[in-house]
Formats: C-alpha cells, structure tokens, sequence
C-alpha cells in the first residue's frame, strides 16, 4: 500500500481550515467511529483518490485507488503532488510575518487563520465550481459538482473496494473532461440535475 507522512506541522498546513472552506468542493470528511479520527478524502490530478489524517508529527497520507491507477506512481512521486498541491513550498510563517507588517488588521486576526492554504487546483475544475458558486451556499455547490462527477466522470473508487469502517459513502468520481460536458443534451440533463 502506498502511504507515509507528510512532515507538515498544522500551523503550516491545517486540513480542516484549508479542505473546508470553500475553495474546492470535493474533499470529504470522514470521522472513524472506531478510530475516533477524522479522514479528508479526495483527489489530485483528477485520478487518484488519496486519504489524509492530520496527526501531531505531519499528515498521514494514502493512495486510496492504487489497484485501478494504470501506471505506476511511487511514494516519491505521490508525496512531491501532495506538496505542490498543498503548497508546501511557502513558508506560511514568512508570509504571516510580512502581512502582519504590512496590515495592522491582519497583525491582530492573523493568528486564528493559521495552516490555512491556497490550493493549486485543476483549472477546468476550479472555473466550473467558480460558475457554480452563483448565488449558493458551500454545501449546495458541493452537491452540484458531485452530480456532475457522478453523471459525467468515470468511477475512481469505491468505498466497498478497500474501506473497513462499514459506514456508506458514495463512490468517487473524476472531474468530467470539458469535451463530455459540451454535448448537445448536457444542458438539459444538467437542468433536470437542479443546475438551473
């Protein structure tokens, strides 16, 4: 199983703060009754289902969908995409210090922030979320990516395919390529789908 630890601390890097506010619509979280733990589930490059737990030392990562991801991907490599796609190349603690400097409120505020990051994002993805945000709430854009995933993505990961928790959950799904979204019947599925 391909796993290991991003060495991460969570002023650096906070999971809940940086998944959940609403720059990216995909990550789910899971809470383990049995290990009382919150998993983030989610995906990088469109194609691989990872699971993160933050812990004290760093962040616990795994591949979820390594039988089904078609070629070959070692930890090395899996690790350099988790910290490109969190960013981890920006020092927060440099950056907090200069916008402190820089602006009285954030000197004031800027603490309770910490490990807050900007994702670097598919852009395809980022700009239909973006359109999506029209007018809605985060958990409302949330559901519209996750039906146009499920009707128009290919299946990644099943939850039946390697999870031991025993809770249901949906299957994860792939960003849709923008040439199955531009067929002529898309518009009305999409409308009979609440997009309006």
């Amino acid at each position: 199983m391909l796993q290991g630890v991003l060495k991460v601390s969570i002023d650096q890097l906070s999971l809940p703060r940086t998944l959940a506010t609403g720059q990216n619509f995909r990550w789910r979280k899971r809470t383990s009754s049995s290990k009382e733990e919150d998993q983030w589930i989610g995906l990088l490059d469109n194609r691989l289902v990872v699971g993160l737990v933050q812990r004290p030392g760093g962040i616990e990562y795994r591949l979820l969908n390594e039988k089904t991801v078609t070629d070959s991907i070692s930890k090395k490599d899996l690790e350099k995409r988790l910290q490109a796609y969190f960013r981890l190349d920006e020092d927060l603690d440099q950056l907090y210090r200069r916008w402190s400097a820089r602006d009285e409120h954030f000197a004031r505020t800027g603490a309770q922030f910490r490990g807050i990051r900007l994702l670097r994002q598919d852009v395809v993805e980022n700009i239909f979320s973006f359109i999506c945000s029209s007018n809605n709430n985060i958990s409302r854009i949330s559901k519209m990516i996750e039906a146009l995933c499920t009707n128009y993505g290919t299946k990644l990961y099943s939850f039946e395919d390697g999870d031991d928790d025993g809770d249901t959950q949906p299957d994860i799904y792939s960003f849709p390529e923008v040439d199955r979204l531009a067929s002529d019947q898309v518009e009305g599925e999409l409308r009979k789908l609440s997009f309006g």
